[in-house]
């Protein structure tokens, strides 16, 4: 599986803070920071990969299509919502 992953998150540098699945199957892990060039910033890395440096997104394992889930700090709950259009 593909996930669309912020560089800093692939390296192990920050934590995941958006973790969820487009409508076409592939994931996607962002910091919740800005993006301001995508083409340096995001990466495609295997899934299983982005399990080893970020273990807590197991907990998200059964993530619905289009939906995402936010987690502002380490010690808060993911919450889950629809991925808004603007954003697909």
């Amino acid at each position: 599986m593909v996930v669309f992953a912020h560089r800093t998150i692939a390296e192990g540098k920050k934590a995941v803070r958006i973790f969820g699945r487009y409508p076409d199957g592939s994931y996607c892990a962002y910091t919740g920071d800005e993006v301001v060039d995508a083409e340096c910033e995001i990466t495609c890395v295997r899934l299983s990969h982005i399990v080893d440096v970020e273990s807590a997104v197991c907990e998200l394992a059964d993530i619905q299509l289009g939906w995402w889930a936010i987690c502002e700090t380490v010690l808060s709950p993911w919450v889950r919502e629809e991925i808004p259009p603007e954003e697909l």
